[in-house]
């Protein structure tokens, strides 16, 4: 006895792009690391939260020199690794530095030429 059945088997979709905000934000993690200044260090610290938290960034490891704690994160589709210095920062700084980095993006994502020139957020602002 021989069975046999038919079946239409559709392609898989690819996934779907992501979010504008976060290209901006990876772009501007590149454009900030190393980071040059303390406000840039701030800023990329909130990145990779934001980054980490989406599921881009994966922490790899964690290490100390001079003192400071830093993790390494990888990037999961380009395999890019960043260092990121672990700030403590006070509850007010963060939310001000938190604020001025969503401000950028949201401003970046109707102008992509501010990526290029953005500046670090300050904290002292």
């Amino acid at each position: 006895m021989l069975s046999s059945w038919k079946a239409r088997i559709l392609p898989v979709a690819p996934p779907p792009p992501l979010p504008l905000e976060l290209d901006i934000a990876e772009a501007l993690l590149d454009r900030w690391s190393p980071p040059q200044t303390e406000a840039a260090a701030h800023g990329c610290l909130i990145l990779t939260a934001l980054l980490e938290r989406k599921k881009i960034l994966i922490a790899r490891s964690s290490f100390e020199e001079d003192g400071k704690a830093f993790t390494v994160y990888e990037h999961r589709r380009s395999g890019r690794t960043f260092a990121i210095e672990q700030k403590h920062l006070a509850l007010d700084d963060l939310e001000k530095i938190q604020a001025q980095v969503m401000d950028l993006l949201n401003r970046a994502a109707e102008d992509e030429d501010l990526i290029l020139q953005a500046e670090a957020p300050d904290a002292e602002q």
